[in-house]
């Protein structure tokens, strides 16, 4: 005798009662607009803390619209749980060995030349060996990596997150909420421009992955190209900063609309990012070098308008990372402190060495505070001004400025 169906009668019941089972929608993606990214690639700029290529960055975009690419944006808290992210990023190699770029080009390698489409990705490479595809991507830093981490995700077909991990950009590896937290970079890929490729499955620390990145940068002409932090919707959520990308896009719409208004594109920026005028003045000096693969710089600016009569001095490890005025503490990392343009309000044009001023600029020198993120004890140990040699306690910058 057969047994009654009864599973399968019940089930066509509730389907018939009740309707489909539901599945979970897809996340909400925005669809991002040629002015918004090019408001948001003036926005990160600011945000980068060094000087910065925002026209360079543009063009990049506009090249690949004009491909046809599309770029698509998710809010942070909106990336599902078990999605797979991972970031990519450039390390520089300041002072990279010249004996090897010398070498390369008698061996017929041509510095500049496209980099063959054939050649494995740093994401390839980390791809393949995690056996998986991934789904969402996020920027290391602002600035160049911002532009970097849009057409990776546009080539790929998936979307960007609107949120950083840094909130500014930063020197070394280690400086991350995910090292702060425990969660390491590795496994890691990089790629070199020679077109080498190289896999790190495991690491001691992140004061490892910049050693050796570092290392890497120095040996291949200044630069390596490295995939990293892959890592769920879940942990990424508890690690970066919300809404970054979107206050990118704020603040150059805030320089764009001000200049067509004839109003002053700096205060307009510094209005819309709740930030501080420091200074305003003249580039007179920049003593810069390239050593242990960082750019390291000194500049000093002679005050103009209000500011005649001062003198301010910033202390720039490939980004800006501590200032004073007339010898006094005036602001540090983790906050940020941005050279702009004051008649566009964009971040300034830096030197040929990363985080060099160019003698003879006017700029206004504003200060932003940094995500609560950047504000424990330590993040503060990792990137406040003792940890760049100086004998300084971290001050937030509302606090420095509370009565000026």
């Amino acid at each position: 005798m057969t047994p009654p169906r009864v599973g399968g009668l019940l089930l066509a019941c509730i389907l018939m009662v009740d309707g489909p089972i539901s599945r979970a929608s897809p996340p909400q993606l925005r669809t991002l607009d040629r002015q918004d990214l090019v408001d948001m690639m003036v926005g990160t700029s600011i945000l980068c803390t060094r000087g910065g290529d925002t026209e360079g960055m543009i063009k990049r975009i506009d090249d690949a619209l004009a491909a046809g690419r599309q770029f698509t944006m998710i809010a942070l808290e909106d990336v599902p749980d078990d999605w797979m992210a991972f970031t990519s990023f450039g390390v520089g190699g300041g002072g990279a060995w010249s004996h090897v770029t010398e070498r390369m080009e008698r061996q017929g390698f041509v510095r500049g030349r496209p980099v063959d489409p054939s050649l494995p990705t740093a994401i390839d490479v980390l791809s393949q060996y995690m056996g998986r595809t991934f789904d969402v991507t996020f920027e290391a830093e602002a600035g160049g990596a911002t532009s970097s981490a849009l057409l990776t995700a546009s080539r790929m077909s998936i979307p960007i997150v609107d949120g950083c991990p840094s909130g500014r950009c930063l020197p070394e590896v280690q400086m991350s909420p995910f090292f702060m937290n425990g969660i390491s970079r590795a496994p890691l890929a990089a790629t070199t421009r020679y077109g080498d490729s190289i896999l790190i499955p495991r690491v001691h620390d992140d004061f490892r992955v910049e050693d050796l990145t570092r290392a890497l940068a120095v040996a291949s002409g200044g630069s390596v190209t490295v995939a990293a932090n892959a890592v769920s919707g879940k942990v990424l959520k508890a690690n970066l900063i919300p809404g970054f990308l979107s206050k990118a896009i704020l603040l150059g719409r805030a320089a764009r609309r001000a200049v067509a208004a004839g109003d002053d594109p700096v205060r307009a920026v510094i209005d819309a990012g709740d930030g501080y005028l420091l200074f305003r003045g003249t580039v007179t000096q920049s003593e810069s070098k390239g050593e242990q693969g960082f750019g390291w710089t000194d500049a000093v600016l002679e005050g103009t308008g209000g500011f005649v009569g001062s003198r301010y001095r910033i202390f720039n490890k490939n980004e800006n990372m501590v200032a004073w005025r007339d010898g006094r503490l005036d602001a540090s990392a983790p906050d940020l402190i941005a050279a702009l343009d004051a008649r566009t309000g964009w971040a300034m044009r830096g030197g040929s060495i990363i985080g060099s001023f160019v003698v003879g600029q006017e700029l206004a020198i504003v200060g932003f505070r940094n995500h609560a993120i950047w504000r424990t004890p330590k993040a503060i140990e990792m990137l406040g001004p003792r940890h760049f040699g100086f004998d300084h306690d971290y001050i937030p910058i509302e606090r420095l400025h509370a009565s000026r």
